[in-house]
């Protein structure tokens, strides 16, 4: 199987050829009925219900499901079946042994078809639109997995703890189960989310692996998170529990937190925007003015100065430069020094000492003393 020409491969000739025995209306059904085609394929759905086909062909619903299941016994009794089968399931098979029998769902397509050498792409970044022949090419790799090769591989149906997965038939699941609690053990204890090597680099640590009579290689751990249906992996690329927020990134005050948090230092809005984009452009946009705007109005940030912000939660205090010098003066309960007032600014915003200057001369909030420290102004009745 060409690795450049996965695609025509599959759609083109292998499907066209196991297609063959059928009516033009058989084969039709199939193609509707899991999205096998770029031309039927929605934006929002690849696939057409039972109901939507039936309306189509003016039959029942019923009708539809007959018609599908007897054309996929007339492809497994055809000759083109037993032409192209050998391959089909040495090809999956070959992947699948690599983890010892048994991958997730998704995971597995995305590696069958990388290992034919095709590349996903996005369309649209704003959209998000993914390449049409990307969503056939899964879609048949999914056809072949639970119709064609159906006798040597089958979904894993009754493991708590596992997402849908694929398996060699009869293959045990005692590894991959294991494999997953540990996984998810180096990232709670972790307490924090974490790119994939890491993770990697923390598991070959553990009794299990250290322990193990199965070689577990580094693809064989990553398999382990895609498995877990308790772990995810963030827009940024790192994993953690799927409860999560730095998990579970759904909007851009989401992404604005999570950039701050990763960096622990202060940051300017556009700053916030390009990194964001930087690592996420690829499904998601941010917009300069959108960031901003959340930062003004969201109460956890802190301006600290000309368009710099910060975490409050990192002990930042909210306020004008003159409502920080009074509090500083309040609660030290006498008069402060200059020096100590602008050390103190200093360590909660970004700004220059002559700001803070200016502010302390303005008399109808702040008195020099003869000493040269400063106190609040006598408030005039």
């Amino acid at each position: 199987m060409s690795k450049s020409t996965l695609y025509q491969e599959l759609e083109g000739k292998i499907l066209n050829d196991l297609f063959k025995c059928l009516s033009k209306r058989e084969a039709e059904i199939l193609i509707r009925r899991y999205g096998l085609r770029q031309d039927i394929i929605g934006k929002k759905k690849t696939r057409q219900t039972l109901q939507a086909i039936g309306n189509q062909y003016k039959i029942t619903r019923e009708r539809v499901r007959q018609v599908e299941n007897f054309s996929i016994k007339k492809i497994k009794q055809a000759d083109e079946f037993h032409k192209h089968y050998p391959a089909l399931k040495d090809f999956v098979l070959g992947v699948l042994s690599r983890f010892n029998g048994i991958v997730e769902d998704e995971f597995l397509v995305d590696l069958l078809v990388r290992e034919a050498g095709f590349e996903p792409k996005i369309v649209d970044k704003e959209s998000k639109e993914i390449d049409p022949q990307e969503i056939v090419l899964h879609q048949i790799i999914d056809f072949i997995l639970s119709k064609i090769i159906n006798d040597v591989v089958e979904p894993v149906l009754t493991v708590p703890g596992f997402m849908g997965a694929w398996q060699e038939v009869g293959v045990e699941t005692a590894l991959a189960e294991e494999g997953v609690k540990t996984a998810i053990a180096v990232i709670e204890k972790n307490n924090k989310p974490m790119m994939t090597d890491e993770i990697i680099s923390h598991f070959k640590k553990t009794p299990f692996y250290t322990t193990s009579k199965v070689k577990i290689t580094d693809e064989m751990i990553v398999s382990f998170l895609h498995l877990s249906i308790d772990l995810k992996e963030n827009v940024f690329g790192e994993w953690g529990m799927r409860d999560w927020g730095t998990i579970s990134l759904k909007t851009v005050n989401d992404r604005i937190y999570y950039i701050m948090s990763q960096h622990k230092k202060p940051l300017h809005f556009s700053e916030i925007t390009d990194l964001i984009n930087k690592k996420d452009a690829a499904i998601f946009i941010a917009h300069g003015a959108t960031v901003r705007n959340i930062l003004t109005a969201e109460s956890r940030y802190i301006l600290v100065g000309r368009g710099i912000y910060a975490l409050k939660e990192w002990g930042v205090e909210p306020g004008t430069v003159s409502q920080l010098i009074e509090k500083i003066i309040t609660e030290a309960g006498e008069p402060v020094s200059r020096k100590d007032i602008i050390d103190k600014i200093l360590s909660q915003r970004i700004i220059k000492k002559q700001t803070i200057l200016i502010t302390l001369s303005n008399k109808n909030k702040f008195k020099k003393m003869p000493e040269g420290k400063y106190a609040l102004a006598e408030i005039k009745k």
